[in-house]
């Protein structure tokens, strides 16, 4: 993979409910053929990114890999793939098919021992906070269990409730709002 260039990866094509769909009789959905056995919708970015330095020093290039919406299927879809390493996920919307897979972020948090970001809307993380009973739950570093204190801190740590253009700032390595990356003129 070349520096700056991005390689997209559909993780799922699928309707909301997968295909097949349970239950239906249709063609497609009774079909032998391997490409109508489609997941949920998903996408995984990945780009390298050339040596650079943050706050922290020296940073050496390494392969970012972004997901965009974490749905039912997201388990599956990464031991398919072999991911082992997530960066961020980008939510689209608050529908159940693009974010319960939200749980499944949990493993990446444990090993990489780091919060792993969430971006979206407001409406979206409403959502989120609402369906995974998160809203008065903050982490607690001092917990037993780091995992589910990385896992909360991804919870109550997202970014940019806006519907403003965002970047992928490499020396913060994280997503910033475009305004405070590129001047407007």
């Amino acid at each position: 993979m070349d520096d700056g260039k991005f390689h997209i990866t559909v993780l799922g094509s699928g309707t909301s409910s997968g295909v097949p769909t349970i239950g239906c009789k249709c063609e497609v959905c009774q079909s032998t053929d391997p490409r109508d056995k489609r997941l949920r919708p998903s996408i995984l970015l990945q780009f390298r990114e050339p040596a650079h330095s943050n706050e922290q020093g020296a940073v050496p290039r390494v392969v970012r890999n972004i997901v965009i919406d974490t749905t039912p299927d997201f388990r599956a879809q990464v031991l398919r793939t072999g991911l082992e390493r997530l960066d961020a996920v980008l939510y689209t919307h608050a529908h159940a098919d693009h974010i319960l897979g939200l749980d499944d972020v949990r493993p990446f948090n444990y090993f990489q021992r780091e919060v792993i970001p969430l971006y979206g809307t407001e409406e979206t993380f409403t959502v989120i906070q609402r369906v995974l009973n998160t809203r008065s739950r903050r982490p607690n570093h001092r917990s037993q269990n780091s995992s589910c204190a990385l896992w909360m801190a991804s919870l109550s740590c997202c970014l940019g409730y806006s519907s403003r253009p965002f970047v992928w700032n490499m020396a913060r390595e994280r997503f910033t709002d475009i305004s405070s990356e590129v001047p407007l003129t």
